[in-house]
């Protein structure tokens, strides 16, 4: 489980290794789901820990800086494995499905949320 950011120049297709200002890192995870946005950052939410737990929390990041955002209102469960969609004509983030756990049989999630 890592805790890197990568970035891939799409005019030279060169990967370079993303290090921002961070407070603190996001911790190390798998299976999490990450949009970009309109401004050119991106965000993360979800995914499993380094013991498989799932995860709940959101960061927003860019080349400059990494931060966490407070979710307010109904946030969606920990979750991994899910899928998220940025729609720029309404400047919404869509979070649908993924998973709770990998041994329990009603642990898929059929869900939708939306972040604005």
């Amino acid at each position: 489980v890592l805790a890197d950011v990568h970035s891939l120049d799409l005019k030279t297709n060169q990967w370079s290794h993303e290090k921002a200002a961070t407070e603190p890192d996001a911790p190390p995870r798998a299976y999490h789901a990450v949009v970009q946005l309109a401004d050119g950052g991106a965000l993360l939410f979800g995914g499993q820990d380094k013991i498989g737990a799932p995860l709940a929390d959101m960061y927003h990041f860019d080349k400059k800086s990494l931060r966490s955002v407070a979710l307010t209102g109904q946030p969606p469960s920990a979750r991994f494995g899910h899928a998220m969609a940025f729609d720029s004509a309404t400047n919404t983030v869509f979070c649908f499905g993924g998973a709770t756990s990998t041994s329990a049989e009603n642990a898929v999630l059929n869900d939708l949320y939306v972040y604005d």
